[in-house]
């Protein structure tokens, strides 16, 4: 601390030494004040009464960058900002009340800039209560001050600015929370003019809205971002905006606040929608359908493909029509899928083939091919509807299934080594080769040719070829090479190891003919489990060799017997002279549980329909020394029943009774295959029977009279035309209802997951019941809806189809005067819909079956008709919204049809 006067006091007296003392501890107290002073980061001055300063602190001179000589010969005032000096205390009104000051005030800093400063004037009051003077401090609150100030003026610009805009604007808090908003916003959300916000801003946004408007805030950059989201307004009802958002940035660069805007276009989105749904819906079946499309002519030439067509085969329109249709069709197919649809073309009839098509990579699956036939009102053929759909993984799961039952019998067919290779080959071939070529490694270790089967041209082995099969034999690794191509001698090989524990018995080489593409992974498993069960039928085989030549060298190699026999998938079982089994290998064990020494068991765990066929079939080939065949269904462990296929031959061992050997290989995959293929078969013909039908009907009725009109429209009276009129309007909304139906169903079943919003039921039943009214205005309809209903969780298009379709149901049984009920609850947390009629009622027993699709009941049938879509129709779009619907009879007649949705309720 400097002082302006730095005189010191005259000493005391001498020899005084009391006052000395006391000098040296008034000294020693103003150095600490002085140091004190001089450490604080605030401007310090002590005044004197006539103003004038007694000290100045380090701080108050190095903020000025004037010396104390220069603050006192000027005056502190100067350093004051001109329009301030007014805001400063009057030293006289001071001097008589004796009462601090405080102000805020700016100062001007050595380098000529003003700034802010807290000022506290503190009046210095002595131990008789006498003023002394005065202690003036200065804290610098400029950049705090300027802040405030410029956030200050901004809110007003922007509470002016907001007011003025139609548009929600807000500005939202780094934590979610609402720091302003503008009236738009307290209008739409219902908050009332002096009500604060307060919510965070996140629980107005309609929930499947909220991760991505959050995440495309979180990951704001200096530019705005704009998003379409859901608001709920006021009254629970959600309302489509564009939002615009950016973010405000403090000092520092962190977010400090984000300021947004919502314009509603709710009405936009909802004309936008509809657009869509009615593109959607009168889009034509032909698009809609996810098989392969097209329609041809009367001569089986293209007119039409659809979009499905052409991205799966990679030709374009011009390049389809025609014939030129054919040209994606396998060479080995086109002709006699040519030769069947002219067969069809003179007929007339349904055409039906399994063909393959050629992708547009080239890639060749499995479809199945089905051509109807429309007919003009006379019954000519006028177009035919062709569609292709893609069974080739069923084809192909079937075909390996059968090649794999092939294979096995093949394998128990013979104890002859060479007659087992030979049969593997002719599996085979042209299963999944085009050749197969078998090599042995002999006593001598050698390789010798055993099998060679397939095109007589491919018969002779490439040097990639024997250099593969001997890299095989020597390592047990399969080895794939070839150059797939059209080239000549190109060809494509995988080849494969025998192996039999850790001994490679030899190699199978399965080759591809020139035009083909090669191996796939899938071939390659299927080869390598070919070569493995091969390789295991050839160790048997040589095993059951041995012991035919030397009853002596089957003793002794009895326990490698048996450890081979316990190694195949198969159940393995020798019988006695008798007939009757004497032994079972391990996995009879592992499949029925039974023990392999109890050998009468076998006949317990054979399925009690079965038993009397396999002992019919096996007394007929015991006694007549034939190979025994036969599938049945054998008992699991776990006590469910499995099909098996069980295949057994005679040993010859020098005896008139000889011993046989038997295998039971399962085949519960392959029956499945069957089975389904079956239904399948079934409802497809029910399908196209059905469609080609309900399809005909409406079409012939509706060619009929439009011919009728056409060529005497003008002789005809007018009660004559208006009625050809409303039949073509009735039968053309019967077609339009089926199309829409069949839509619905491969909608729904393609598009995965249905997304459902809250929604107002009693409005929803309201828009349907008055397009019922208007369709069937002689029809009274009577509503019932339970107030305080809860919002319905539900696809609104749906929501409407299904009440639609149950209405349609009613209307079409019910006796004319009858009303129908609509009620509308909510109950268990599910609003419920139930449509009551009095028509003729369903029977009970078909009340688990009336929501299958082409179901219809004996009792209405004949009373209406339709094609049983409409409540599978139904069932789907309810079990898509996660619903649940049913049907049952009304006490006094007829049916109560209902569904229910989930509510959505507020937590």
């Amino acid at each position: 601390m400097q002082e302006s006067d730095p005189g010191n006091p005259a000493p005391g007296p001498a020899g005084d030494a009391g006052r000395a003392a006391d000098l040296a501890r008034a000294r020693n107290e103003a150095l600490r004040e002085r140091a004190f002073a001089d450490s604080v980061a605030a401007l310090i001055i002590e005044r004197r009464l006539d103003e004038s300063a007694a000290r100045y602190n380090r701080r108050w001179l190095e903020y000025t960058g004037l010396t104390a000589e220069e603050s006192e010969a000027r005056g502190w005032r100067q350093v004051v900002h001109p329009d301030d000096l007014a805001l400063l205390p009057d030293p006289a009104a001071v001097r008589d009340r004796r009462e601090p000051w405080e102000g805020e005030i700016r100062l001007r800093r050595h380098d000529g800039e003003y700034r802010w400063h807290r000022a506290r004037f503190v009046p210095a009051i002595g131990g008789e209560g006498q003023l002394l003077g005065w202690v003036s401090s200065g804290l610098d609150i400029h950049d705090r001050t300027v802040a405030e100030r410029e956030r200050e003026a901004a809110l007003a610009r922007l509470q002016a600015i907001t007011t003025a805009l139609p548009s929600i604007v807000v500005e939202v808090l780094p934590g979610g929370h609402i720091a302003t908003c503008n009236d738009a916003y307290r209008e739409y959300f219902g908050l009332k003019p002096d009500e604060l916000p307060g919510q965070l801003w996140i629980e107005f946004v309609h929930p499947e809205d909220r991760a991505m408007l959050a995440s495309a805030i979180a990951s704001l950059s200096e530019a705005p971002t704009q998003s379409e989201i859901r608001l709920r307004r006021h009254d629970g009802e959600y309302r489509w905006h564009i939002a615009r958002a950016i973010v405000r940035r403090d000092a520092g660069g962190a977010a400090a606040s984000y300021v947004a805007t919502a314009t509603d276009i709710h009405a936009r989105k909802l004309a936008e929608e509809a657009v869509r749904l009615s593109e959607g819906r009168y889009r034509t079946l032909i698009e809609a359908l996810p098989q392969l499309v097209f329609v041809a002519n009367e001569r089986g030439e293209a007119v039409f493909v659809n979009r499905r067509w052409c991205d799966y085969t990679g030709l374009g329109p011009e390049q389809s029509y025609g014939r030129a249709w054919l040209s994606a069709i396998h060479v080995a197919d086109a002709r006699n899928g040519s030769e069947a649809l002219r067969a069809a073309i003179a007929s007339g009839a349904t055409f039906t083939d399994t063909l393959r098509f050629r992708r547009a990579d080239g890639a060749f699956r499995w479809h199945l091919a089905q051509a109807v036939p429309m007919q003009s009102f006379e019954g000519a053929v006028i177009n035919w509807f062709v569609t292709a759909t893609d069974i080739h993984e069923q084809r192909l799961a079937a075909d390996r299934e059968q090649l794999r039952a092939e294979l096995g019998r093949a394998l128990t067919a013979s104890l002859d080594p060479q007659e087992t290779l030979e049969s593997i080959a002719r599996v085979a071939v042209p299963a999944i080769a085009d050749r197969c070529c078998i090599d042995i490694v002999g006593p001598d270790g050698h390789l010798s040719r055993a099998v060679a089967f397939g095109e007589p041209a491919a018969t002779v082995t490439g040097a990639k070829e024997a250099e593969a099969i001997a890299a095989v034999v020597r390592t047990g690794e399969t080895r794939m090479g070839g150059a797939p191509g059209r080239g000549v001698g190109a060809h494509s090989f995988v080849t494969v190891p025998m192996r039999q524990g850790d001994a490679t018995l030899g190699a199978i080489t399965f080759s591809l003919a020139p035009a083909a593409k090669g191996f796939s992974l899938d071939a390659r498993a299927l080869a390598e489990e070919i070569a493995s069960r091969a390789a295991l039928a050839v160790a048997n085989a040589r095993l059951f060799a041995e012991r035919v030549r030397t009853a002596e060298a089957l003793r002794t190699s009895d326990a490698r017997y048996r450890a081979l026999i316990d190694a195949v998938p198969q159940i393995v079982w020798v019988t006695g002279i008798d007939g009757v089994a004497d032994f079972y290998n391990r996995r009879w064990e592992e499949v029925t549980g039974l023990d392999p020494t109890d050998l009468e068991a076998w006949a317990g765990v054979i399925h009690p329909d079965d038993i009397d066929r396999v002992n019919e079939t096996w007394g007929t080939a015991f006694a007549g020394q034939q190979t025994w065949e036969c599938e049945y269904r054998l008992r699991m462990r776990g006590g469910e029943y499995r099909w098996y296929l069980g295949r057994a031959s005679p040993l010859p061992d020098g005896t008139l009774t000889p011993r046989w050997l038997g295998a039971a290989t399962e085949i519960e995959a392959i029956k499945h295959a069957q089975e389904a293929l079956q239904r399948a078969n079934v409802l497809k013909d029910e399908f196209l029977g059905l469609v080609s039908h309900e399809l005909r009907t409406p079409l012939t009725s509706i060619l009929g009279h439009a011919s009728l009109l056409t060529r005497h429209g003008a002789i005809l009276d007018e009660g004559s035309r208006l009625s050809s009129l409303r039949d073509i309007t009735r039968e053309a909304e019967r077609l339009q209802r089926l199309v829409e139906n069949m839509l619905v169903l491969a909608g729904v079943e393609g598009r995965g997951e249905v997304v459902t919003e809250p929604l107002l039921a009693q409005r929803l039943v309201a828009r349907v019941v008055t397009n019922h009214n208007v369709r069937y205005p002689g029809r009274e309809l009577r509503v019932s809806i339970a107030s305080g209903l809860s919002p319905v969780d539900a696809q609104p298009t749906y929501f409407d189809q299904v009440l639609e379709n149950l209405l349609s149901n009613s209307e079409k049984y019910s006796p004319a005067g009858e009303p129908i009920e609509i009620t509308v609850t909510e109950e268990g947390g599910y609003v419920i819909v139930r449509v009551l009629d009095r028509g003729a009622g369903i029977p009970e027993q078909e009340t688990s079956h009336i929501f299958e699709p082409f179901f219809r009941s004996e009792r209405t049938a004949r009373a209406a008709p339709g094609a049983g879509l409409g409540l599978a129709v139904c069932r789907r779009l309810v079990e898509a919204q996660g619903g649940s619907i049913w049907a049952a009879l009304r006490p006094g007649g007829g049916t109560e049809f209902g569904f229910a949705l989930p509510a959505v309720t507020e937590e």
